[in-house]
C-alpha cells in the first residue's frame, strides 16, 4: 500500500508539474535578466521561479531529482512552452558536467544560448564581481590571470559541448546587441525557436531589465594582484550595502577605456579569434555579421 500510494504521488506531480521545454544556457552578464523578463509575460510560456535554478550545474539541488525540478514548472491552461535560465550551464569550467546531464535528462529541450561581444562580457562581468565584493584584483591582472572570465566568453567552446549531445536544430545563439537594437524582432525569432505564438506587445518590451541599478567600486578600490582571486562575497558588499551608505564609500568605477585599455582588449580578442570563428560557422557569416563584434580599440 505504501508503495502504491508513493508511486500515486509520484503520478500525481508530474500531473500538476511540467519539465521546461526550452532552457537558456547563457552568457552571463548578456542580456538574461532583460529575456526573462519579456519572456515571462507571454501567455503561453511559463518561466521558472526564480530565473536561475542551476538544477543541472549545483551538486546539491542535482541530487534532488527531476521531480523536485519540476516543482518549478506549475502546469496552466494556456502554457504550452516551459523555460529557465541558468548561465551556469554554459560554465563547463566551473561545472563540466551540467551538458550531459541536461541533455540525458531532457533529450528534446530546446537550448538558447544568449551571447554578447565577448571582451565586453569580460568587461562587465569584472565589474560586477568588484561590485559584489569577490574580486579584489586591478583589471589585468584579473581577467588575464583568471581563466573563468575568458572562458565564459568562449562561446564557441560551451556551443560544441552541446551540439556535440543534442541535434543543430534544438540549439539557437542569439546576441544581446541585437536583442538591445532590434528588440521586437529578435524576441519573435526567440519565441518561433521556442514554439510559442510571435504576437507580442511593443509596450512589454519598452524596459531594459537590469538586476541591479548602476555599479560602483569600492573608495579603496581594487588590490594588487598579489591579492586572491574571488573571495568569498562579504555581508557588506558594495551592492548589500543601503544607497546612502553606498554613495557614501563607493564611488562610480573609471572610464571603460581607463581600466580596460586598448592593450588589454587586443590580447583578449586574439585569445578568442579561433573561437568566435566556431560561433560564426554556426549562426552563419551574414547573421554574424550583424552583430557587429569588432576588437575594442
Amino acid at each position: 500500500m505504501r508503495r502504491l500510494t508513493s508511486r500515486g504521488a509520484e503520478i500525481g506531480k508530474r500531473t500538476r508539474y511540467a519539465l521546461p521545454t526550452f532552457i537558456v544556457i547563457g552568457a552571463q552578464k548578456a542580456g538574461t535578466t532583460s529575456l526573462y523578463e519579456y519572456l515571462r509575460t507571454h501567455p503561453n510560456i511559463g518561466m521558472a521561479q526564480p530565473k536561475e535554478l542551476d538544477f543541472f550545474s549545483f551538486e546539491g539541488k542535482w541530487r534532488r531529482g527531476l521531480d523536485w525540478y519540476r516543482t518549478f514548472f506549475p502546469r496552466g491552461r494556456d502554457r504550452h512552452s516551459y523555460g529557465e535560465i541558468s548561465p551556469s550551464y554554459a560554465m563547463s569550467d566551473l561545472y563540466p558536467a551540467a551538458p550531459a546531464r541536461l541533455a540525458r535528462s531532457l533529450p528534446n529541450v530546446k537550448i538558447l544560448y544568449m551571447v554578447r561581444h565577448p571582451v565586453d562580457r569580460i568587461a562587465s562581468s569584472y565589474i560586477h564581481h568588484v561590485f559584489t565584493g569577490e574580486e579584489r584584483r586591478d583589471p589585468v591582472s584579473a581577467v588575464t590571470k583568471d581563466s573563468r572570465y575568458l572562458t565564459a566568453s568562449c562561446y564557441g567552446l560551451h556551443l560544441n559541448e552541446y551540439l556535440g549531445l543534442l541535434p543543430p536544430d534544438q540549439v539557437m545563439l542569439c546576441s544581446a546587441e541585437q536583442l538591445r537594437s532590434h528588440r521586437e524582432q529578435t524576441m519573435r525569432s526567440i519565441l518561433r525557436f521556442i514554439g510559442v505564438e510571435t504576437k507580442i506587445d511593443p509596450a512589454q518590451l519598452a524596459e531594459s531589465h537590469h538586476p541591479s541599478g548602476p555599479k560602483r567600486t569600492p573608495w579603496r578600490g581594487v588590490r594588487s594582484a598579489r591579492d586572491p582571486g574571488f573571495v568569498k562575497r562579504r555581508m557588506w558588499a558594495p551592492d548589500r550595502r543601503p544607497w546612502p551608505l553606498q554613495a557614501l564609500t563607493t564611488k562610480p568605477f573609471p572610464p571603460m577605456d581607463e581600466m580596460f585599455p586598448p592593450s588589454l582588449c587586443e590580447d583578449l580578442w586574439s585569445r578568442m579569434v579561433d573561437d568566435m570563428a566556431i560561433v560564426r560557422r554556426f549562426v552563419g557569416g551574414d547573421e554574424f555579421d550583424k552583430w557587429n563584434w569588432q576588437p575594442r580599440a
